[in-house]
């Protein structure tokens, strides 16, 4: 089974309740459970929706310097959260300002019909020796939906 996606806009907005948990996270303890959970929800999430290769996930994930023994004092605790939190307003700030870019499923079928059924059909083609006018708008059919692929995702 393959990896688990999560849209870009629903990423954004559990960023966002990440960061209005973080008021409450500051109240507890250095050596509390509930910031271990919220730090390793954050993180799948960022994998799922941007990949464990994306710089969002990679700037949350090397926010804050690694603690091989864990946190000594509340004061590494409280600075280690203050760097998450700016990792995370650095990436919601950066989509808001650039707008969030999801691929349609006209995109995604387009993808396909380009990637699989055309290269199908010229394999069909060369087998059974079809003459070049029928070959020729075949590929004239085949630009026109690579071309309104491509223009229907500048747009959207």
């Amino acid at each position: 089974m393959g990896k688990r996606m999560m849209n870009k806009s629903q990423a954004l907005k559990y960023l966002e309740e990440a960061i209005d948990k973080m008021p409450h996270l500051k109240t507890l303890s250095w050596n509390n459970r509930e910031y271990k959970l919220w730090r390793d929800g954050v993180l799948d999430v960022l994998e799922a929706s941007f990949g464990s290769k994306s710089s969002e996930y990679a700037n949350f994930l090397w926010a804050c310097p690694i603690r091989t023994l864990g946190y000594g004092s509340q004061e590494e605790y409280l600075e280690d959260l203050q760097a998450y939190e700016t990792a995370l307003e650095s990436t919601i700030q950066k989509y808001k300002i650039l707008g969030i870019k999801e691929i349609s499923k006209l995109q995604k079928v387009l993808q396909w019909v380009n990637s699989h059924l055309i290269q199908r059909l010229f394999q069909w083609i060369k087998s059974h020796k079809i003459p070049s006018i029928i070959i020729t708008a075949i590929m004239l059919i085949a630009a026109i939906i690579t071309i309104w692929g491509f223009v229907s995702g500048f747009f959207s």
